[in-house]
């Protein structure tokens, strides 16, 4: 799954408008509406249904967004934590597990667990 794609998703979901939307992500109106046609395509259901110059998210796409947005964060927490381990490196002889500890307190702090 393209996380691209999600982004694009997500911000339509969010503005209701996929020209709104491609001006936020800073691409063009036509390459943003490509890319969702393509979306659609690879799950293999319809996401938005014009209502106008507007767009509704169809009950799938409902269902879907806030997958999406835990995906996206998912994947964001990812990148942090791999810039976070970027700075050490093990091959200098430091040790990364009080770090890798450190990130998993801050996982579980954030899903509403202690950090214990």
């Amino acid at each position: 799954m393209d996380l691209r794609l999600l982004r694009y998703f997500v911000a339509t979901a969010d503005t209701g408008s996929a020209t709104r939307a491609a001006e936020v992500l800073h691409v063009t109106q036509p390459v943003l509406s490509r890319q969702l046609r393509q979306l659609e395509a690879n799950l293999g259901v319809p996401l938005f249904a014009r209502e106008g110059r507007r767009l509704r998210l169809t009950r799938t796409a409902e269902d879907l967004l806030p997958r999406a947005r835990d995906l996206l964060a998912h994947a964001d927490e990812l990148q942090r934590a791999v810039e976070v381990l970027e700075t050490f490196n093990p091959c200098d002889g430091l040790d990364i597990a009080p770090v890798e500890k450190a990130l998993g307190a801050q996982l579980r702090v954030e899903k509403g667990t202690s950090a214990a």
